[in-house]
């Protein structure tokens, strides 16, 4: 068991390090525009191949996609396309059975609910003048795709996250020209069922959470896209705890780019190809974050580490 767990630590490092070293375009600041920007939100999902980890489950008529439920996930639930596998069919399959008796209450869509928040922002002072909601064949495009990733941190206690991907259209070469994620949570995980659970008083807490977030999401993408925050090298920062889709506490060196008494915008330096790899919004009473040392791993499952002392100690 010994071989297999330092096995698996050795290829996952490999893996790593090729989809690391490729150039990231998520990590870079949003280009700046001539132009006011248009915002649209589509009820396009995301990739099953560019955007997705191995053996999720998508609810049907809906933009939850659950994950971290997956058997033997410790790849597939790090990289997309990489990290598919035979076994995603079978782990689809648990995640559908684990969330059946709640489904109905996963059944919705972000796109109505985040254009109108995007109309309301663009009204105010701060982005008037960067947005707008009359587009002409110069007006560059941030084309929005939305999702609730709903993460097993265990075998019972799930996290909601709200992710935008946002892509920046040139729309005189009618290309993408940027794109990055935007990932914002609150709160720890809690169990579906129970007196406690999201699914307690019609899903009230559940709601209330995707909605906060929503809009914290909506409105930390046009501030960063705008007037981007500064990645500043003097700034890098790590931190440990969990992330959608992988149901692992990792951690991850990047930077902090603003931070208040409860949360921190934060990025990872990952390559595009981690399926986590964006903006993240963070409530800092869920994460462990201390300025980086020299030898701090830029991503390592703390898990495995967790297991091999104690196994050491045994």
């Amino acid at each position: 068991m010994k071989y297999l767990s330092t096995l698996k630590t050795v290829f996952l490092a490999f893996a790593l390090t090729q989809v690391m070293a490729c150039t990231s375009t998520t990590i870079l600041p949003a280009p700046s525009q001539s132009e006011d920007i248009a915002i649209q939100f589509t009820d396009e999902s995301l990739s099953g191949f560019f955007d997705l980890p191995g053996g999720v489950h998508r609810v049907p008529e809906s933009q939850v996609i659950i994950s971290g439920h997956q058997s033997n996930s410790w790849v597939g639930s790090v990289l997309g396309p990489i990290g598919l596998s035979l076994q995603s069919a079978i782990d689809a399959e648990n995640a559908e059975s684990a969330i059946s008796n709640t489904e109905a209450m996963l059944q919705f869509k972000l796109t109505e609910a985040a254009n109108a928040i995007a109309d309301e922002l663009i009204a105010q002072p701060e982005f008037a003048y960067h947005y707008t909601d009359y587009q002409t064949p110069r007006t560059p495009v941030l084309n929005v795709k939305t999702a609730v990733i709903l993460t097993y941190q265990n075998e019972t206690d799930v996290k909601p996250y709200v992710l935008l991907q946002a892509a920046l259209k040139d729309a005189r070469a009618n290309t993408d020209i940027w794109w990055t994620r935007y990932i914002a949570s609150s709160g720890p995980a809690r169990p579906f069922s129970g007196e406690n659970g999201w699914a307690a008083n019609d899903g009230q807490a559940f709601e209330d959470n995707i909605a906060q977030n929503l809009e914290k999401a909506i409105k930390l993408m046009m501030t960063d896209v705008a007037t981007p925050y500064p990645r500043y090298s003097s700034e890098v920062i790590t931190v440990q705890g969990f992330y959608p889709y992988v149901r692992y506490k990792m951690q991850t060196v990047g930077y902090k780019m603003d931070e208040t008494d409860t949360h921190i915008i934060y990025q990872p330096k990952l390559g595009d190809a981690i399926v986590f790899s964006g903006v993240h919004l963070i409530d800092k009473s869920t994460v462990d974050i201390r300025p980086t040392q020299e030898g701090d791993a830029v991503y390592k499952i703390l898990e495995e580490e967790e297991n091999t002392e104690q196994s050491q100690t045994e």
